[in-house]
């Protein structure tokens, strides 16, 4: 997996205490380094995605997520649909709480 450089955004990650403008490299799908703005020492042959104006975050979590169309509470999802769906690139599905009929 090649080497990916998120620069010029703004890293927010509460459990880390931070919120500053940041470059992350992400190498084999996980964080390799964080720096300053131009700062990064690795990233040399990384593809380089400019994030300038956004925020940079780790997963956020959604407890209130519908995956069907509001108002059609029988198209929710089934049990293996669900699972199907934790594998893709949610980072958490709370449970379904929509009585079956």
């Amino acid at each position: 997996m090649s080497a990916i450089a998120i620069c010029n955004g703004r890293l927010i990650d509460p459990a880390a205490g931070m919120d500053a403008p940041k470059d992350i490299l992400l190498e084999n799908g996980r964080v390799a380094e964080i720096a300053g703005p131009g700062k990064l020492k690795n990233a040399e042959g990384a593809n380089v995605l400019d994030a300038k104006g956004m925020v940079v975050a780790p997963g956020l979590i959604d407890i209130h997520v519908h995956l069907r169309e509001p108002g059609q509470a029988y198209k929710e999802p089934s049990q293996p649909e669900r699972q199907q769906l934790r594998r893709a690139d949610s980072q958490a599905l709370p449970p379904c709480r929509t009585p079956r009929p």
